[in-house]
């Protein structure tokens, strides 16, 4: 989730400072609009997975054009937004796929960083392998949690993720007003549910059933709840 928001303030920040009028003070004396680039890009591409090669390109176009790269302050600006791991990834994939120069300070940083490898070897399972993968599995949940090096980061993704309502949620229920705060707890069940398969042991048609299911009675809901529950501990 920060790295979502992180992406997002990087975008419209960028577009701030680029249509702020001339004269005007720094936003961030250390902080350039090529660090912030970098950031965005990186940043962007650890939120998709790096799934297409040309934001990994981006990475590496962008920093060539640029004839000198104060790398000290690119990654220290990176490490106080809690994206340093992003940052390194994007870098090592360049310097994987487009051969990007690096310095041996960044090297060193990449190679002291153990989960920036086996992101690597993620990345390219996921996405650049002949391998059919599913790019929406519960691998990529932990390759996104990688990711993140700070706990705090972490605890906030996984909250979001496993208990934060998607559309699916309010979809596969539909709850009166008044109820609107068990959806937290649908979410999991949800998942339960998906990664077991267990409706495919009480539902025969799953989706021609939940688009017509309108769970008006709290009663009736957890009836199923129970039901389930009572399969899952059977299987």
């Amino acid at each position: 989730r920060r790295a979502s928001v992180i992406h997002g303030l990087l975008k419209h920040l960028l577009f701030f400072v680029m249509t702020r009028p001339p004269q005007t003070p720094p936003l961030f004396p250390y902080a350039t609009l090529f660090d912030l680039h970098i950031l965005y890009l990186c940043a962007h591409g650890s939120k998709h997975l790096f799934e297409r090669l040309e934001w990994v390109c981006d990475i590496d176009r962008t920093i060539r054009a640029k004839s000198h790269v104060d790398w000290e302050h690119l990654v220290s600006d990176a490490k106080s937004l809690g994206i340093e791991r992003m940052v390194l990834l994007g870098l090592a994939l360049s310097e994987l796929f487009f051969h990007l120069p690096l310095p041996k300070e960044i090297r060193d940083q990449i190679e002291s960083d153990p989960e920036i490898e086996k992101l690597i070897q993620k990345v390219i399972a996921l996405h650049y392998s002949s391998k059919e993968v599913n790019t929406k599995s519960y691998s990529s949940f932990g390759l996104l949690w990688q990711m993140r090096e700070n706990l705090g980061d972490r605890l906030r993704f996984a909250y979001r993720g496993l208990f934060a309502p998607k559309f699916d949620d309010f979809k596969f229920i539909k709850l009166p007003k008044h109820l609107l705060w068990l959806y937290p707890l649908i979410r999991p069940y949800r998942l339960i549910i998906s990664i077991f398969k267990l409706n495919k042991l009480f539902i025969k048609n799953e989706e021609q059933e939940r688009s017509s299911t309108d769970y008006t009675d709290l009663a009736d809901y957890l009836r199923a709840v129970y039901i389930n529950a009572l399969v899952f501990v059977k299987y």
